[in-house]
């Protein structure tokens, strides 16, 4: 590391950084949960082993069979373990492992003692330090079906795609879950369920929405109504009509976005379970982006693999901010390329350069954000060497696209 690069990174590590994106469990459910080393395996490193080979059963077993003991499970890992040395999800577990435990990543040595240490820190009050005293985060936004803000640690998103289907049962049963009772028939009582919805989270003071994107077939409303009527009667979507179901929903938070000034964060790029992620390219963002141009949309994900054409969205379209959440974990290098491209091009208040996206770990939202940092440094050394800027305008888009243009996008102080 050089001396320019060390000072961007101490530089950094004084702000306090803006994170878009978490799906953060309640804290009181983590101090329940079974505490031993695959906690850092979870979700992302999970799908590395998969990728790998390992088998699904067996990393079912090793992650969630309550009867396997710790030396049975760490068995399931050993073989895979040599996989991961370069993987970048693995990385963000390891760097967490070593700053806040002081662990080496997982190893037959170690292992035992991993769980230990997790088990001693796992208390009330874990989220506060590891989020604002080890990651000296400021706004956190989470996203999660369950709105919880613990107690004033986070904002939160509502996530609006769980309310077409796939059975009408499961549909009622998502609705009650945020305590709106309704029983869905027809166009009418679908509409008011929705509304119904709506207004609870506006009671919980949801900061923002959050889709899916996808093309934009709108069905009309006398196609919806169709659609319900039948569902009403075979008890699930008719298969052929269950992405129009999801787009008229879309559309009708759309349409209460701008009504009510939210912000639309919006998923595209891959899955972290996998999956065609040519469905969810950044580039079906457009013609909703047109036809809404008066909402603010939050295009996650850098749009990964589609980095460049997430970049060009972002450009023509005034209401489209490009957000790097997650990315620096899924692709780091594609990270460092893509956004020394995007700076060319794309001016700076539309860049939000963080969000860790993870779940029941919060030890890994540390090494997510220790990457993006490392990768932001990267990105301004490469321009300064170019002497396209130096070291205090480095600082200046380094504060925008860390703290303040997630800030401004969400109106917070």
């Amino acid at each position: 590391m050089n001396k320019t690069q060390a000072d961007l990174l101490a530089y950094m590590r004084t702000l306090h950084t803006f994170d878009s994106h978490e799906h953060l469990i309640p804290e009181t459910e983590r101090l329940q949960n079974r505490m031993d080393f695959t906690v850092f395996l979870q979700m992302y490193v999970k799908g590395d082993l998969l990728s790998a080979g390992m088998p699904p059963d067996h990393c079912q077993k090793m992650l969630h069979d309550s009867q396997l003991s710790e030396d049975q499970r760490f068995a399931l890992l050993e073989p895979y373990l040599p996989l991961l040395s370069q993987s970048s999800t693995y990385r963000a577990a390891r760097i967490a492992l070593r700053d806040i435990y002081g662990f080496d990543g997982i190893d037959r040595g170690n292992y035992q003692a991993i769980g230990q240490a997790l088990r001693a820190a796992n208390k009330p009050g874990l989220y506060r330090h590891i989020l604002k005293d080890r990651c000296h985060l400021g706004h956190i936004i989470n996203q999660k079906v369950l709105i919880n803000n613990e107690g004033g640690l986070f904002h939160c998103n509502a996530h609006i795609g769980f309310y077409h289907g796939p059975t009408l049962d499961e549909m009622h049963a998502r609705f009650a879950e945020q305590q709106v009772d309704c029983r869905v028939c027809d166009l009418e009582s679908f509409d008011a369920a929705l509304q119904n919805l709506f207004a609870t989270w506006r009671r919980k003071n949801i900061l923002a929405l959050k889709m899916g994107v996808r093309e934009m077939n709108i069905p009309s409303r006398k196609q919806t109504d169709q659609i319900l009527r039948t569902m009403t009667t075979t008890g699930r979507v008719p298969s052929d009509h269950a992405d129009s179901l999801a787009v008229y929903v879309m559309d009708f938070f759309l349409n209460q976005a701008r009504q009510h000034d939210y912000v639309m964060a919006v998923h595209t790029g891959p899955m972290a379970a996998g999956g065609d992620f040519r469905t969810i390219s950044p580039c079906h963002l457009i013609p909703w982006a047109a036809r809404y141009p008066d909402v603010k949309f939050d295009m996650y994900h850098m749009g990964i693999p589609y980095a460049r054409q997430a970049g060009f969205v972002a450009k023509y379209y005034p209401n489209v901010t490009a957000n790097l959440c997650w990315a620096h974990v899924v692709a780091p290098q594609v990270v460092v390329n893509a956004l020394d491209e995007w700076l060319d091009f794309l001016p700076v208040n539309k860049i939000i350069a963080f969000g860790g996206d993870y779940s029941g770990c919060v030890e890994k939202v540390y090494g997510a954000l220790e990457m993006a940092r490392a990768n932001l440094a990267q990105v301004m050394t490469r321009r300064i060497a170019r002497a396209d800027l130096d070291l205090e305008e480095a600082k200046v888009i380094l504060r925008k696209v860390l703290v303040d243009n997630g800030r401004q996008l969400y109106r917070l102080q």
